[in-house]
Parts: C-alpha cells; structure tokens; sequence
C-alpha cells in the first residue's frame, strides 16, 4: 500500500470527490441557510489562518510571482489535494471499506 499503482486507481475517484467538496462549499457561499453560512465563515477563518501561516512561512514572497507561478501553484496543490484523496481511498479499499 504505498505506490502509486495502489493509488492512481482511485485518481477518478479522488476528483469526483474534490469537485464533490468545492461545489459544496461554492453552495455555502451562495446559499442563504444558517448552517452554510456557519460552514462558509469557518472555510473564510481557516482560509485567514493558512494565508497568515503562509505569509509568514514565505515572506510575502508571492507578491513577485508571475501569473503563470500562480496558476503552477494552484495546479501542484490540486495535484496534492487528488492524490491525498486517492490515497485515502486505496486505504479504505485495503480495509474493505
């Protein structure tokens, strides 16, 4: 259970899921409930928090990147955030879940 061919059969899974979970919170951020808007001021805080862990951890240093960085950027973390997923899967799968 730790190569990737026990992991990339769960890579379709993996993005269903996080399309699964942006949607979710693009509803909460949309969506008048009082739960949602809980859910949507916990993700701004959390957001706050990881920003300012980022920040300092970085010093400001994205201020200088270029777009084409950003969207690299974003691309390594939607990358990281499927493969996590699939890993959870394939664990599951092993424990027969």
């Amino acid at each position: 259970m730790t190569g990737f061919d026990d992991v990339e059969p769960h890579l379709g899974f993996a993005i269903g899921l996080l399309s699964q979970q942006v949607s979710t919170l693009v509803q909460n951020f949309l969506t008048d409930d009082e739960l949602a808007e809980r859910e949507a001021e916990q993700f701004l805080a959390d957001a706050r928090k990881k920003f300012s862990k980022g920040q300092v951890e970085h010093n400001d240093a994205w201020a200088d990147w270029t777009d084409e960085r950003f969207v690299q950027e974003c691309r390594d973390e939607i990358l990281d955030a499927v493969i996590y997923l699939a890993m959870m899967r394939s664990k599951q799968n092993q424990k027969g879940t």
